[in-house]
């Protein structure tokens, strides 16, 4: 703790660079990130430095070991040449570029690699190819630097992976050279809240600011990646507050992560959060667990709550390297957007992004979720459109869908509904004495459009799902009653996200394209049709055309019953929310209906003029409606 620059006042002076490299014309060249975008692959440094790589493997030792030492010598050559102003030339770079490229998922060359550098030597020498490279102007350093930092994060995840074998605590490496033990971890720790002393004067970066760089690329241990970030979290609720560079110096670009292209990466909660989200088993782990207790001096708080809550929670720092002294809210959204990044990972096992197939929740993810709508229910405003935390709303909207048959099973409730709603997997529990905190999050959630599309999506197919079991063995006489207690929950779900969507355009500057927002929001709904019917319990589509019928059915209801005219939508918004809300709610209605007939027809039950089925669509139309209207009357 010692070592960690204190907290410092963000209306001060932070000194000057005084390293050769980071002069001043370089500082106002103006044209340093406009080439600081990573490239989509490899693919494009290579074609950026084909004379260089081309030549490089000429130079290449023949064998693992060698190819390795090459590895280190190269970093190290690196680090005592900026010590006089000097640096390594392009072609040793792509040398090094290709070594890593190659050798990066190989365990004994990774763990070897990382040990003979030293948790230091590793941090600093990526800390300085990282600013060196985005404060010059030379675009195919800067690309090889990008590329280096992904290898070497690369690395890092496969060096600390302990897939086979136990760690040795007393030893660097665990037998077998591939796998660093506990003791380097330890010295990682060390030095992360160390300056790296990199000849920038008061602001140099500490080792967790370079580190999060790296974890910005790879797949992490919960063994190597938790004990890192709950020092973080830690030395955050004591009060430690990371360096930046001095805000008053102009239009500077000095970059520690060239991964992400609007953020320079001097908040290193970005990086860590970032790689939970590639790490889901880490990532539950660490939203179940805590920090303080013990002799740590701090009152035991979960890290969920510590980055949720406003009440004395994290402070999100502007990560910007210009202009701090005015700091917008936008340079706080990349390290908040990997929260809800996170957060997507840990409650559904999967890394952020990964449009596969949904699996079975586990009782860890689901507790993840239990607490993601209780804090962000009991205090919606947070995520409402103008909250502080309003980017993590397409997160939360994806976790909803995920979750929307534990949703919909919470909004029926009593003993009855796991039959109408039962799923593979752990189910979430969301009755919470806060009583309202469910529809709270909704209607906050379904501010933000992305989200809204999502959820929508999700209610229409966890609904007709649900109408379809309750169905399929009812006779003429209970197959109305089944229909309408199956459809009510999924109808209640919508009526939230409408009123958070009332509530976004009404505020909305532009609300008619804010509508067109909401419009194309409905596009995902193919996406969710096909992901949660697989996930039912009960009666999922036998065949691949009949799942396609059903994704069909359920896309129609959508486009057909939550899709909007903009100005007739903009007319019923400014003649308030009471009118707004009566008005869709019967569409709703008209959904849940049309949800009675998909399922029928799915189960190939009759629903021409005068059969059940056909009185179960009216009915069900009926119920909905009037349900819906007598919370209005009753608001």
């Amino acid at each position: 703790m010692r070592h960690l620059i204190p907290r410092l006042n963000l209306h001060t002076a932070y000194g000057r660079f005084t390293v050769a490299v980071l002069t001043s014309s370089l500082i106002g060249a103006g044209t340093l990130w406009a080439v600081a975008r990573p490239p989509s692959d490899n693919k494009e440094v290579a074609t950026a430095t084909k004379p260089l790589a081309t030549r490089a493997p000429s130079h290449l030792p023949p064998d693992d070991t060698t190819q390795r030492e090459r590895a280190v010598q190269l970093a190290k050559r690196s680090l005592t040449l900026h010590e006089e102003n000097k640096e390594l030339d392009n072609e040793e770079l792509a040398e090094f570029h290709t070594l890593l490229r190659d050798n990066a998922k190989d365990p004994e060359f990774a763990a070897a690699f990382y040990h003979e550098m030293g948790a230091k030597d590793a941090l600093r020498f990526q800390a300085q190819l990282s600013i060196d490279a985005s404060s010059g102007d030379d675009k195919t350093r800067l690309e090889l630097a990008q590329s280096i930092q992904k290898d070497m994060g690369l690395a890092l995840a496969t060096a600390t992976d302990p897939s086979t074998g136990d760690d040795a605590p007393r030893t660097i490496l665990r037998a077998g050279r591939t796998y660093l033990g506990k003791t380097w971890v330890d010295e990682l720790k060390t030095v992360g809240t160390q300056p790296l002393r990199l000849g920038l004067d008061h602001a140099q970066p500490v080792g967790y600011q370079a580190l999060a760089s790296l974890l910005q690329n790879g797949t992490y241990d919960k063994s190597f990646l938790n004990p890192i970030a709950q020092a973080v979290v830690t030395l955050e609720r004591k009060g430690a507050s990371w360096p930046i560079p001095d805000p008053h110096r102009g239009s500077q670009h000095f970059g520690l992560n060239l991964t992400h292209k609007n953020t320079p990466g001097w908040d290193p909660m970005t990086g860590l959060l970032e790689a939970f989200g590639r790490s889901p088993e880490a990532s539950t782990a660490f939203f179940n667990g805590s920090t303080g207790g013990g002799k740590s001096g701090l009152k035991l708080r979960g890290n969920l709550e510590f980055l949720t809550t406003e009440d004395n929670g994290r402070e999100w720092l502007p990560d910007r390297t210009s202009g701090l002294t005015n700091p917008d809210e936008e340079s706080r959204w990349p390290a908040k957007q990997a929260l809800g990044h996170a957060l997507e990972s840990a409650t559904t096992g999967r890394p952020y992004g990964d449009d596969g197939a949904l699996r079975p929740h586990t009782r860890e993810q689901a507790d993840v979720f239990e607490k993601a709508v209780k804090e962000f229910g009991s205090h919606p405003d947070s995520i409402k459109h103008d909250g502080s935390l309003a980017t993590l709303a397409p997160s939360l909207g994806n976790m909803s869908a995920e979750y929307m048959y534990d949703i919909q099973r919470e909004f029926m409730g009593g003993s009855g509904a796991d039959s109408y709603f039962r799923h593979a997997g752990a189910g979430a529990n969301l009755s919470y004495k806060e009583g309202d905190a469910l529809e709270a999050f909704l209607q906050a959630v379904a501010e933000n459009p992305r989200a809204y599309g999502t959820v929508i999506a999700a209610q229409q197919t966890v609904t007709t799902a649900a109408i379809r079991g309750a169905i399929a063995d009812a006779d003429g006489r209970t197959l109305a009653g089944e229909a309408e207690r199956a459809a009510m929950p999924g109808a209640r779900v919508a009526d939230c996200a409408t009123e958070g969507q009332f509530d976004a355009i009404a505020a909305a500057g532009n609300g008619l394209q804010t509508i067109t927002e909401y419009n194309d929001s409905l596009a995902v709904t193919d996406k969710w049709v096909g992901r949660l019917t697989a996930m039912a319990a009960i009666r999922p589509p036998a065949t691949r055309n009949a799942a396609s019928r059903l994704s069909a059915a359920v896309r129609a209801a959508a486009m057909r019953y939550y899709e909007e005219d903009g100005p007739a939508e903009l007319e019923e918004v400014e003649e308030g929310k009471r009118n707004y809300v009566l008005v869709k709610r019967s569409r709703i209605a008209r959904a849940a209906s049309q949800a009675v007939l998909a399922a029928a027809q799915q189960e190939g039950i009759p629903a021409g003029p005068r059969t059940p089925a056909a009185g179960a669509v009216a009915d069900v139309y009926m119920t909905v409606n009037s349900t819906l209207w007598g919370s209005v009357q009753s608001s």
